[in-house]
This record gives structure tokens, C-alpha cells and sequence, in this order.
């Protein structure tokens, strides 16, 4: 064997080794203090910058925590004007569906206007059609992988406010679900975005910044915060934890920290950390968690001297997230 390929193959029987190891610890061992710095280390010298690559993987109610907690956000913002929410990334369309359902279960009355944005025109047509199968991904062929299905065989039952079931086994959104979305091909960097859809009571931006390189991040989760109206929520996950706490840190922009636990904790394709880049380490309380384990942030920076929340994020002390 060559040197070239001893180094490219001894880091993959080491991982291997690792995290067969790293599995057969006990769940409480591993949230040790001890362990989670060990888990830290593991994570930025050999995950982070691995498998990167994007997919457009979603699908209904997929942390059901997060979208209640949401859900009952916004209807507070419903309550005394027009809804506004954007779904980033969306990909086909199931999260933001969900949010939106669970908004018209407690309020069947709000005035929604919601927007669907995505780079690849075939997942937000597919999103435009609300038709799906159990059991396989809407979003085939497309640019990104496609990820796992949006509604899974036995989950479809427990869907049926959201989607209707049809004679050849597909499902639908029904109608007084779609009416309330515009579905838009676009770029999360785009600064003319806000131009475009005006600023939002809800900005949904989970799992698609982490793939991307720190600098085409933090731009686009830049752009990001300019779209969320003053006391509107930024929802972000899935990005890399030292850009998350620079940007997020000094930026006017306060943590919401009800039900952190369980949102944390809530999606079960966020396991395997810290041998899989998108997976979430065990929750804690150690220093900067109130950023780095919130998912959920209002927009408290035009209240804040009355400044732009880009400029705050911009001057941000860029405070590391250290072991």
C-alpha cells in the first residue's frame, strides 16, 4: 500500500474505531463534562469539515417541539396584524406546512403570508404541488440529494391535519394550507431578498447553512437577520457553532430559551455527534449555551439603540466557541 492511500485510509479506520467506541458508552457518561470536551475536540479536528455536501431533506413535523414553539410565537404576532413567515431553504415544503398547520390549529382565523425559498426550482414546484408518498422523497433528481422521505409509513396517519390521503396512496396539503404560501426559486445571500418579500414576523432557516463554507454562511445568515421585522424570530440550526455564537452573540438578537431542552433534543436525525457533522452534541448548560443550544431568536436589535441587526452582527467581538 502507498503512502497516498495509508493516508487516506488509516483517518477512516480511525473514525470507524472511534465511534463504534464512542457508541458503546453509556448516554450518561457521554454528557459528562469530561466527555463533552473530548466530544468537542473529536468534532473540530475531525468532523467539521466533513460531509459537507447539501441535501433537500425535510419532512412533517419533524421536531415537533420546535414547531409548536414556533407555531405559538407567531400566533402571538397574529394576534393584532397579518402573519408574515419565510421558510429558507425549504426544500418541498413540509416544515413550513407543519408551522403553518399547527398556526391555523390555534388560530383559525390569522391572516398568513408565508413564502417558501429555495435555490432548485424543481423542489419548490414540488412544494407549489403539496403532493407526496409515503415512503419516498419528493424531491428526486433534483440538485441536492434527496434525503429521506417527508412522511414516513407509519407517521401518515398522525398527519391527516395536514394532508389528505388519495385513492393511489398519495398525499395532499390541503387547501386551506396552501393558499397562505407563495413559492420563490432564490438565494439565502441575496441582500435584494428583503426587497423582494419585505421583512418577516418568522424566518425559518434550519439545516441549510451547515454545508456551506464559513464565509458564504455567515453572509447569508447576515441577510437572514435583515429580514426579521423588530420582535420577529430567526430559527436557525444546522450551522457551524463558532460562526452560530460570533454572530449571534452580540447581535441584538435574544435567545428564546422555552422548551430548549426538548427542541434540542427533538429531531432524531441530529444523533451521532460528534462523529457526524450535523449531529447535536447532549444538552447542557456549560458556558454560551443560551446561543449555541437555542434554535429560537427574536429580533431585539432595532429595539437596541435603534440599530440595523447586519451592523451589530457585522461588529460582532468574535468570542470562540473553546473546549
Amino acid at each position: 500500500m502507498n503512502t497516498s492511500n495509508t493516508q487516506r485510509i488509516l483517518p477512516r479506520i480511525l473514525r470507524r474505531c472511534g465511534r463504534l467506541t464512542w457508541k458503546l458508552l453509556p448516554e450518561p457518561a457521554q454528557n459528562t463534562k469530561l466527555l463533552r470536551r473530548v466530544g468537542r475536540w473529536i468534532y473540530r479536528h475531525f468532523t467539521s469539515k466533513t460531509m459537507r455536501f447539501q441535501s433537500h431533506y425535510t419532512q412533517f413535523m419533524r421536531n415537533p417541539s420546535l414547531v409548536g414553539t414556533v407555531a405559538h410565537l407567531a400566533v402571538e404576532r397574529a394576534a393584532s396584524r397579518p402573519l408574515r413567515m419565510t421558510s429558507i431553504g425549504c426544500s418541498t415544503g413540509a416544515e413550513l406546512y407543519s408551522v403553518i398547520a399547527m398556526v391555523r390549529s390555534a388560530a383559525p382565523d390569522a391572516r398568513i403570508q408565508a413564502f417558501g425559498i429555495d435555490l432548485a426550482s424543481d423542489v419548490v414546484d414540488a412544494a407549489r404541488n403539496g403532493v407526496y408518498w409515503p415512503g419516498k422523497s419528493s424531491a428526486t433528481n433534483s440538485v441536492f440529494e434527496s434525503g429521506r422521505p417527508e412522511v414516513l409509513v407509519h407517521e401518515a396517519p398522525g398527519l391527516l391535519n395536514i394532508l389528505y390521503p388519495q385513492a393511489d396512496g398519495s398525499l395532499h396539503v390541503r387547501a386551506h394550507l396552501k393558499k397562505d404560501v407563495e413559492w420563490l426559486v432564490s438565494d439565502a445571500s441575496d441582500r435584494n431578498l428583503v426587497k423582494r418579500i419585505g421583512r418577516q414576523d418568522v424566518v425559518l432557516a434550519n439545516n441549510v447553512l451547515g454545508p456551506m463554507d464559513d464565509g458564504l454562511a455567515a453572509r447569508c445568515l447576515q441577510n437572514l437577520m435583515t429580514l426579521v421585522r423588530p420582535g420577529g424570530y430567526l430559527v436557525i440550526d444546522g450551522v457551524e457553532q463558532n460562526l452560530k455564537y460570533r454572530l449571534l452573540a452580540s447581535s441584538g438578537f435574544t435567545p428564546i430559551l422555552s422548551n430548549a431542552r426538548e427542541i434540542w433534543n427533538g429531531d432524531p436525525s441530529k444523533k451521532g455527534w460528534p462523529w457526524v457533522r450535523w449531529g447535536h452534541e447532549p444538552f447542557s448548560t456549560d458556558e454560551g449555551w443560551h446561543i449555541l443550544k437555542v434554535t429560537i431568536f427574536r429580533n431585539d436589535a432595532d429595539v437596541i439603540a435603534g440599530r440595523h441587526p447586519v451592523l451589530v452582527a457585522e461588529e460582532a467581538v468574535g468570542e470562540r466557541y473553546l473546549v
